[in-house]
């Protein structure tokens, strides 16, 4: 059997994996055509960790049960052969995620190594492998314990730096998965500055580096993260192909490229669904009457939040809105638990700036949302506020109030938007047809700088009434318009306004453009190329 390791172990150095296998075959049929039991139960162990590896797991489970048949034939079952082979069996269940079967054997193994001396590495090998088994469990309190079991044996043996590296990788990957990151961060560095003191490569060391990775994520280092995540699965390839090691990486890799590009809104409900849900169990006879979402102020409400927009007032948080006796009642208790709730979350915290405060947290509905109800109420409106009360995202309303206000504020009645409508026409006219070109002849640089931002904020404010949609704040008017269907030609046309030397004629090409919208969508039959004299027949088909 020395002579046969010695063999494969050269194939793997030379990753000739297919090599290895049709070798293995060939020396299984010689053992067994001897009736070498010995030798027949070490090879059927060596073509487990083939089928593992290569995760070709039905022709694994048929060797495992052909290995302990010859176990049970010749009752060598209770022996430390068997204990070996029993954990080959685990291992190889384990990793085709068929756990309850593994645990089984797991504990069949453990019951034989009883007899081994205290200190045995068969023993450590025992605890490392099931300590993985209950890290598939979600047991990380048994799986670390087993694992420093294995350390501990590890440590006095000699020549076991490899075995050491691989140990203190797996301790990392434990403590990150309970959110202790600073003692994984230390076990990880342990783990890697052994591998690479040691030149040793294989699929251990990369999933050391995979943790590299993550933590590179944690830091939000999402580029670096990228990069060594794309280098591992390269590697993992070559080596071993698309198996279990390898779509792990990658679905690790996948994350945090979505972690990347996530909005605040999606993190916002995550986080409301993780640790909202749990905490909001204290209060559960007051949760019909609850509406929990994400709405307001901040890009991150409209959807328009970058990597820029993370210095303040982004990160996990989530709105409770109540009605005002429930507010009244029960505010200060649901705020209190609202707070304790952990403040980070996927690599996220939440910054808060003094104009962003309660932007987040328990709300009263009265307080909160706005109720225009005749015209003044509507033509006075500001329309941020209205949109602050309709953007975002409601994950769930229990009580209703807050979706039907939304519904209610959605957009203005039809006569208040045509009267908008009218109102933003007539500064374009004024500003961009008319006043600009007398300005010009003035001299007054100045006055035409103001004279061109009123046209460009009528035209925005246009693109939006006839798209029925409130217009962002300022810093955010033009990039909404992304959204906008009618009249998203204006977009480009509106850059070449900014950047031509004869705006006069850019400006009239908007204005052609947005007499054509009005025309299709049957607001005029007025044939006039200025936009003022189209007023009144907009008015005259919705004076009601």
């Amino acid at each position: 059997m020395d002579k046969i390791y010695e063999q494969l172990d050269n194939y793997y150095a030379h990753q000739q994996l297919d090599e290895a296998y049709e070798y293995l075959l060939k020396q299984l049929n010689k053992a067994m055509e001897n009736n070498s039991d010995d030798l027949v139960i070490g090879l059927l162990n060596e073509l487990m960790g083939y089928y593992r590896v290569t995760s070709q797991f039905d022709l694994g489970y048929t060797i495992a049960m052909h290995a302990e048949k010859i176990l049970l034939s010749h009752q060598l079952e209770e022996t430390i052969d068997a204990g070996t082979c029993y954990l080959n069996i685990a291992t190889l269940y384990r990793t085709g995620g068929r756990y309850l079967e593994a645990l089984d054997y797991y504990q069949k193994v453990e019951a034989i190594y009883q007899k081994l001396p205290y200190n045995d590495e068969r023993l450590a090998s025992f605890y490392n492998n099931i300590s993985l088994l209950y890290q598939e469990l979600g047991d990380f309190d048994k799986a670390i314990d087993y694992e420093i079991k294995a350390l501990n044996i590890i440590k006095n043996k000699d020549r076991s730096e490899v075995e050491i590296a691989i140990t203190y990788s797996n301790l990392a990957q434990m403590y990150y998965q309970i959110k202790q990151n600073q003692q994984a961060l230390e076990y990880l560095n342990q783990s890697l500055s052994l591998f690479e003191s040691l030149h040793y490569i294989d699929s251990h060391y990369y999933a050391a580096l995979s943790l590299k990775a993550y933590q590179y994520a944690l830091d939000k280092n999402y580029e670096e993260s990228l990069k060594l995540y794309d280098e591992i699965l390269e590697k993992l390839d070559e080596l071993y192909g698309h198996n279990k090691e390898y779509q792990i990486v990658l679905e690790n890799r996948n994350n945090v490229e979505n972690q990347m590009n996530i909005k605040a809104l999606q993190l916002c409900e995550q986080y409301y669904y993780e640790y909202g849900i749990p905490m909001l169990e204290n209060f559960r006879e007051y949760l019909p009457y609850m509406a929990i979402g994400l709405c307001g102020e901040g890009s991150d409400c409209l959807g328009y939040d970058d990597e820029l927009s993370q210095d303040h007032d982004f990160g996990p948080g989530f709105c409770i809105w109540l009605p005002k006796d429930i507010y009244d009642e029960i505010s200060i208790a649901l705020q209190k638990a609202y707070d304790a709730m952990p403040q980070s979350f996927m690599g996220y915290q939440r910054i808060t700036s003094k104009q962003g405060k309660n932007r987040v947290g328990v709300q009263c509905i009265e307080d909160f949302f706005v109720y225009p109800k005749g015209n003044d109420d509507w033509l006075n409106m500001d329309e941020m506020t209205l949109l602050n009360c309709t953007n975002g995202k409601i994950f769930v309303d229990n009580y209703g109030k807050v979706t039907q206000i939304r519904e209610y504020l959605s957009y203005y009645p039809k006569h208040i938007q045509m009267m908008k409508l009218t109102q933003n026409l007539h500064l374009m006219s004024q500003s961009g047809q008319y006043n600009y070109q007398r300005i010009s002849k003035r001299h007054d640089k100045i006055a035409l700088q103001l004279c061109l931002s009123t046209f460009i904020d009528a035209t925005i404010s246009v693109i939006y009434i006839l798209n029925n949609k409130y217009k962002p704040y300022y810093k955010w008017s033009y990039y909404g318009l992304k959204d906008c269907m009618i009249l998203d030609d204006l977009r480009q046309l509106l850059v070449q306004l900014i950047e031509s030397e004869h705006k006069e004629i850019e400006m009239e090409k908007i204005c052609h453009c947005v007499i054509f919208a009005l025309k299709k969508l049957g607001y005029t039959t007025c044939e006039s190329s200025f936009l003022d004299d189209h007023i009144s027949y907009i008015l005259g088909d919705n004076n009601d």
